[in-house]
């Protein structure tokens, strides 16, 4: 089993989330984000390196290329919507 450390960990959710000017202004020469619908790819060069995928509002898709790993991120349902209402779980 192979962990993650915590700097990659938060890059990542960083390439995933955050605006794409603020990613490419941080990146450095020979780096860029291309974006489509529903996906963005990190290149250095020709390469892809990173790969994200957005298929809906609440799932992204990250996919590490060149170090071959992949992170499903999930938002959760907010409970409190369902908070008074007396539903038996």
């Amino acid at each position: 089993v192979q962990t993650c450390a915590l700097p990659i960990f938060l890059s990542d959710l960083q390439l995933s989330l955050w605006p794409v000017a603020a990613i490419q202004a941080a990146l450095p020469a020979g780096w860029r984000v291309e974006v489509a619908p529903g996906v963005r790819q990190l290149r250095a060069g020709d390469e892809v390196v990173a790969e994200i995928r957005y298929p809906d509002a609440r799932t992204t898709l990250f996919e590490q290329r060149r170090d071959g790993y992949r992170l499903t991120i999930r938002t959760l349902q907010d409970g409190r919507q369902d908070a008074g209402q007396g539903k038996a779980r």
